[in-house]
Parts: C-alpha cells; structure tokens; sequence
C-alpha cells in the first residue's frame, strides 16, 4: 500500500470514529432518560447501575466527543469501545438475560473492528465476550445475584419502549457506521482506480503531448516488423524535428513553446492513417512509425503533408509562432532492421535536410557505407 493510500485511510478510519462517537452521543442523550425513567417505573433497588451509570456514560461519551482533536483514533476507538462493554456488563447485572447486554456486546465489538486488524479484532472480540461470560458464570456460581421478575418488568411501558428501542438503536449505529464507511470506501478506491489509470497511461505516454512514448513505439515497431517479414506490410520510420522552435520557446516562453508542441502533434496526428503511430523523442523532435506505405513517392508525399501541416501559423493566447521541420525518412529493412537503426538512419537523413535549408524531408539512402544525395520535398 503507498503512503498516500495509507493516509487516506487513516483519515477514513478518523472519520469514521468520529462519526461513530457523535451517533453514540447525541442518540444517547435521548436513551438516558428512557432508562431513567424505566428504573423509576420498576424501582429497582441497583440504583448506581439503574439510573447513575447511565448518566455517567453519557456524560463520558461527550467528553470522548469534545477531545476529538487531543486524543489518537485507536485510543478513542478503544475507549468507546470499553464504555459499551460496561453497558454490557451493567445489563447482565441488572437486567440479566432479560437485558440489552448482547446488543452493547456487538456494538463493542463493531467499534474496535473500525481500527483494529483482523487477527486483532477476533482477539479483542474473544476477550469482550469471555468478559460477558464471566459474569454469566459468576452468577450460575452464586458470586453475583442477578434476579429480575419478568412479569413485573413487561408491565411497565418504559421496559417495552425500552426492550424495542436499544435493539433498534444497536441497529441503526451499525446501518449508519458502515454505510458512511462503504461510501467513504468506494470514493477512495474510486480515487485510486483513476490514479492507476493516470499512472498506466503516464507510463506509455508522453505528460505533455499525450502521444505514446517509446515503450508503445517499441511495441508497435516490432508488430510492424513481423507483418513484413511475412510480407503484409512495408514500414517506414519518420524522424521530425521542428525548425525555430528554440526562437519560440527563447522569446515567448517555455509556456507558449509547451502549448506550441501540444498543437504540433495534433496537427501531426491529424494527417496520418489510424495505423501509424507518432511519439514524442524529446523536446522539439517526433518519431513517425509508418506501417504500410509501399512506394518512395508515397513516403514523400506524407513527408510532405506534415511539413505542409506545420507550415500554417499557430496562434497561441494571441502569440503567432511561426515554424517548419525537417523529416528523415529509413525504410525496414533496407535501412536497418530494428528500431533503432531506423532512427539512427532517419536522424541522419533529417540532418541532410538541416544543412540544406530545413523545412523538407530526407530519405536515407545506403550502399557502400556512402551516404547518397537524397530527395527532398520542399514546402
């Protein structure tokens, strides 16, 4: 997991805490006097359990919900964590099987599964319910006198009301925590799943131009390799390079000359077939893989158009920038047999043209290790 991921979900399991915290808070300002009020109807003689702890949660919870920004997200987890846990304990004291000890069981158990791995969450989870089932054991041993009359607890209201709400209360905190949780959750997996994808396409493609790089070029080259070698195709490797962009990107700034290069493979990949596939080499220079063009005057002719392409002015936030380029040309397999003997040869063609007046294309011609006068378009 990368360190911006874990952040994120450290900030998912804060919130959640936090979310989870408050719910237990404000919903139990409106429990406590249910309670209250069912102790009073049954007057029950555990006064401290009945009707102080109660108030004494509660009042823990909004202190646990104020200190938000002073105390850890694991510890404050743990401490809500163990004040369920006394509601649990509290209710098999006082209420027995009768009780809503279960429900403020599970809710314990649910809140540490918020911060906690699994390995440690079954831990704590096993502890919370040995605790539970001490206290079962303490009074099946004599230890401890649970003793509750039923008939007299279901004839009073508030142990209805009360026996209805706390499970529909332990409900509703699961449906909202982890329905916050699994929105949070999927906007992040979400975010991460785009920020793959952007880091996929970076990874074959030029941040700038948006053209493919020379991990695609490579791929490409060697298909259009294989196709040949069986006859299906006669590629042909282009070698651009823009003439006054360095007037450009000098005077106007390397903003316009970006902007300038952004428009440049627009225009590039405009007048090519969806077969071909045009890269960026590095600053001002382009390779064009051709995949199939049969003929030396088919070459030239689409040498021609992108020079023609590039000719037109370019208008840039109100800037007019003016430019051509120089294209060498290598044919497979003539002029090499991999991809980067072609671009060798085809960068030796252009540079032909550099000397000779720029703003045309080359095609790299070679016997005897001699390099012959070439044809040249002129724009």
């Amino acid at each position: 997991m990368s360190d911006e991921a874990g952040e994120r979900l450290g900030q998912l399991r804060k919130e959640l805490v936090d979310f989870t915290i408050a719910l237990f808070t404000y919903s139990g300002l409106a429990i406590v006097p249910i309670f209250f009020w069912r102790s009073i109807q049954e007057r029950e003689d555990a006064f401290v359990l009945a009707q102080l702890l109660p108030f004494a949660i509660s009042t823990a919870l909004i202190v646990l919900h104020l200190c938000r920004d002073y105390l850890d997200t694991v510890l404050r987890a743990i401490l809500l964590s163990g004040l369920l846990v006394v509601c649990s304990v509290a209710g098999l004291i006082s209420r027995g099987i009768l009780g809503p000890a279960f429900c403020f069981m599970l809710l314990a158990i649910i809140c540490l599964s918020l911060i906690l791995p699994l390995r440690r969450m079954l831990v704590a989870a096993t502890i919370i319910i040995l605790v539970n089932i001490a206290v079962v054991a303490l009074h099946l041993f004599g230890f401890v006198s649970i003793s509750i009359d039923p008939v007299q607890a279901f004839n009073a209201p508030a142990t209805w009301i009360s026996y209805i709400m706390v499970p529909v209360y332990a409900s509703a905190l699961i449906i909202f925590s982890f329905s916050r949780f699994n929105m949070a959750l999927e906007t992040i997996l979400k975010d991460l799943q785009r920020e793959k994808a952007n880091v996929e396409h970076l990874a074959h493609h030029d941040p700038l131009t948006g053209l493919p790089n020379m991990r695609i070029m490579n791929i490409r080259a060697d298909q259009a390799f294989a196709m040949a070698k069986r006859n299906q195709a006669t590629p042909a490797l282009m070698f651009v390079d823009l003439d006054h962009f360095k007037f450009v990107n000098d005077h106007f700034g390397h903003e316009i000359g970006d902007r300038l290069l952004q428009q440049v493979s627009e225009r590039i990949s405009r007048v090519l077939r969806s077969g071909d596939t045009v890269v960026r080499n590095g600053g001002d220079e382009f390779l064009i893989l051709l995949t199939h063009y049969t003929t030396r005057e088919s070459l030239l002719f689409v040498a021609h158009r992108i020079c023609a392409a590039l000719d037109e002015t370019f208008n840039i936030d109100e800037v007019q920038c003016e430019i051509s380029c120089s294209i060498g040309i290598a044919r497979y397999p003539e002029h090499g047999e991999d991809l980067a003997t072609l671009i060798h040869n085809a960068d030796v063609a252009m540079y032909e043209i550099k000397r000779s007046g720029k703003n045309g294309a080359n095609i790299y011609d070679f016997q005897d290790q001699e390099l012959f006068p070439a044809v040249v378009v002129r724009v």
